[in-house]
């Protein structure tokens, strides 16, 4: 008797934690609804003509931005359209009038010959994607 009254306390107290875990989740996360709130963004610059360079390394490209809408920017995701470049970016929110920046890293090691590749952005902006792209010529190191 003594055993059973135990197992139904902690039966009990699994069950509670479980009611507490399936209210909360109900709720919309923050990012989500920060997310569905538009605003505007403004790039420095998208396009970027890098020149030639060597097969020795990698290449570094800075896409500054600025939220000018009058709520946070909140980037969702941010893809290549292949392996040998790779982004990244800030995933908290960006509040309005702050500054920040994508940055991407081509790898032209291996590579010979004119590239261009493109950035897209996905955020909570009035477009829903903005696309980002550099061109480049990648010349064998004699």
């Amino acid at each position: 008797m003594k055993y059973f009254f135990i197992f139904s306390i902690i039966l009990l107290g699994f069950q509670s934690c479980q009611n507490a875990n399936s209210s909360s989740s109900d709720a919309p996360k923050i990012d989500t609804v920060l997310y569905q709130t538009k605003t505007l963004v403004q790039f420095k610059d998208t396009f970027f003509d890098l020149g030639e360079v060597f097969d020795t390394g990698k290449v570094k490209i800075v896409y500054q931005f600025t939220n000018v809408g009058q709520s946070p920017l909140v980037i969702k995701n941010v893809k290549s359209t292949c392996g040998c470049t790779v982004p990244s970016y800030n995933n908290q929110p960006i509040p309005p009038n702050a500054t920040d920046s994508i940055i991407a890293y081509y790898d032209a090691v291996g590579k010979e010959g004119p590239y261009r590749k493109t950035i897209q952005m996905f955020a909570n902006t009035k477009e829903e994607s903005h696309d980002l792209s550099f061109k480049i010529t990648v010349n064998k190191k004699k």
